[in-house]
């Protein structure tokens, strides 16, 4: 990912979070994923202001900083699905104004360009990610590793639990967001996780996952806030979740041989 200079930010910011709600999709990864974006620009002395974004109202998306689409892939990625062509608009509005744009658990199948239902039927995605995923009834399982591949030392290493039912497929146009190392991925075969293109990123993970992964939480928030990359953002003490990756990664490897290794010889 590239950052484009756009002049710097003192503390008192106000950075607009817009947060897409539909009735009847878990609003839980949504709230978890705000709660890590919100936590990380006030201890930076930014103000937050949440933006909500309704199917009633989608031109909200261009009130808004930085999007939040997340929910979960069961009955309620439906529900989300049938709202779809009423955010479609907003959502497209905020991207092409170069908003940006997160997606989390079913949101990240959302932003796609069609999704491949267990009854058969395709419906299409807003199209904002060279994305086609396939809901399986099956979930995927397991400690997941991931690297992210313009980024160096642990900084660049993602760690989590994946719970997934969905196989993704990316086509040209879109990068991955992680190279995996341990775990299913997209698909269980390529070796990605996610997608970005330009300021927009999605990942089958729940918001609760940037917690430990704060590398990524500041990327978004410096594209929102106009900085040419994270490292222009205030620092702040990431000590916990540098400590929770180091736990998580000595459990999986306690020699660390998998996690020292370059991404193209992993």
């Amino acid at each position: 990912m590239s950052f484009a200079p756009e002049g710097t930010l003192r503390p008192g910011t106000t950075l607009r979070l817009g947060l897409v709600a539909v009735d009847g999709w878990n609003a839980a990864s949504l709230f978890e994923a705000a709660t890590v974006f919100k936590r990380r620009a006030e201890w930076r002395g930014f103000a937050v202001r949440p933006v909500p974004i309704r199917p009633e109202a989608p031109q909200a998306a261009l009130d808004a900083d930085l999007l939040v689409v997340a929910g979960d892939d069961g009955p309620g990625l439906v529900r989300a699905l049938d709202a779809l062509p009423a955010l479609e608009r907003g959502l497209r509005a905020a991207a092409d104004a170069g908003r940006a744009i997160a997606a989390f658990g079913g949101g990240y199948p959302l932003l796609g360009r069609a999704i491949r239902l267990p009854d058969g039927r395709t419906v299409p995605g807003a199209g904002l990610l060279p994305v086609i995923t396939e809901l399986e009834e099956r979930y995927a399982s397991g400690p997941f590793v991931g690297r992210f591949p313009d980024l160096g030392g642990e900084a660049a290493l993602f760690v989590a639990f994946e719970h997934r039912r969905g196989r993704m497929t990316l086509e040209g146009g879109a990068a991955p967001l992680l190279i995996v190392l341990r775990g299913h991925g997209n698909n269980g075969q390529d070796r990605t996780e996610g997608a970005r293109v330009g300021r927009i990123i999605g990942t089958s993970f729940r918001g609760s996952a940037l917690a430990y992964q704060p590398a990524l939480a500041d990327r978004l928030l410096a594209w929102a806030l106009g900085l040419s990359g994270e490292a222009a953002l205030p620092p702040v003490d990431d000590g916990w979740a540098e400590r929770a990756r180091e736990r998580w990664l000595r459990r999986l490897d306690p020699r660390g041989r998998l996690w020292t290794r370059s991404p193209e010889g992993s």
